[in-house]
This record gives C-alpha cells, sequence and structure tokens, in this order.
C-alpha cells in the first residue's frame, strides 16, 4: 500500500459544490479497514447499529494513525466535520475511536449511547456524552480473528451484552432485522 495523499475509508462524507452533506449510517459490518467513516467538511453523520472490527493500517508509511471514524483529511481545502450521533454500535479491536478532532479551532460534537467498545480504547482525542455504553466489555462476537464471512462470523454468541442493550431495545451491532 503506497502512501497517498488520501487514506482509505469505505465511508466518506464531505462537500460537493458547496452542498454539506448529512448521512445515516446503518447496518453496516466493516472488517479490517484503515477507516471505516471519514466524517469531514462540516458533515454530520448518524451512524447506528453498526458493527466495527479490526481497524488497522497493515503498511503503515509515514504515517500509521488510525481509527474507526476520521473527523479530518490533512489536506488543501479540507476541514473538520461537524460531528456524529452513535448508538447501537459494535467497535471491537480498534486503536482509537475516533482520528483529527480539532477541539481548539473547531470543536466536534459526539454523543454515543448503548454502543460496545472492546477491548476499551485509551487517549481518546475527544470526549463524548451518552448513556448505557459498555466500554471495556466483550460483545462476544462468533469470530474476529479469522473471519471470513461478516454476516456469520459478527453473530453474538449465547450470554452476548450487545443482546436487547441497543436503540429501542433492539440487539448491539449490525445485524439486526430490517425495518
Amino acid at each position: 500500500d503506497a502512501s497517498r495523499e488520501s487514506k482509505s475509508h469505505a465511508i466518506s462524507t464531505g462537500t460537493e459544490y458547496g452542498d454539506i452533506t448529512q448521512v445515516t449510517i446503518v447496518r453496516n459490518l466493516f472488517y479490517d479497514v484503515d477507516h471505516a467513516i471519514l466524517v469531514k467538511d462540516g458533515a454530520f453523520a448518524t451512524i447506528v447499529n453498526n458493527t466495527i472490527v479490526n481497524v488497522n493500517k497493515k503498511f503503515a508509511a509515514t504515517d500509521a494513525t488510525t481509527a474507526a471514524i476520521n473527523f479530518y483529511e490533512p489536506r488543501a481545502g479540507q476541514w473538520e466535520g461537524d460531528g456524529v450521533y452513535l448508538d447501537g454500535n459494535i467497535f471491537q479491536d480498534v486503536p482509537q475511536l475516533f482520528e483529527h478532532p480539532d477541539a481548539v479551532a473547531r470543536p466536534v460534537s459526539v454523543t454515543m449511547n448503548n454502543s460496545i467498545v472492546y477491548p476499551a480504547t485509551t487517549a481518546e482525542p475527544v470526549s463524548w456524552v451518552g448513556t448505557g455504553n459498555m466500554i471495556g466489555v466483550d460483545p462476544l462476537l462468533t469470530e474476529t480473528v479469522n473471519v471470513t464471512d461478516p454476516v456469520t462470523d459478527f453473530i453474538l454468541q449465547a450470554g452476548s451484552p450487545a443482546f436487547g442493550a441497543g436503540p429501542n431495545g433492539v440487539n448491539i451491532g449490525g445485524l439486526i432485522p430490517a425495518g
């Protein structure tokens, strides 16, 4: 993976023709990514019932930083996102939840409810408000190391604390029924 001006993001927001984006990201499974989501250029993201596992940068050149959610790309014409609302998400094996918030020049709004972060992350660059979060609690996913099919590997095992603990009493994570 050669160095490039932009990092890899499974979902990316920003501006297009001067329009600032507001996106809703629901019921996705992210596995083995540099970053799951980029929220930049004044964008706001509502991120509900997703499972994000194994965020990493295997081929680190000069910039080995990585996080589940990135608020900014340090390149010409870019600025930070406005914030995120998170509810019912599982973050497993992520070095940090957030990257590149600028709390001084452009504070970001982060609310996180009913989510699981395992293992607990440290030195997060932004604080968040919210309730019902389980930090450092194993969600008991079926498989997270030798993943071949996230749809079957990210099923909650018996005894998972994610059962019924998400928004509106649904399970936490991306594998919830549509509707």
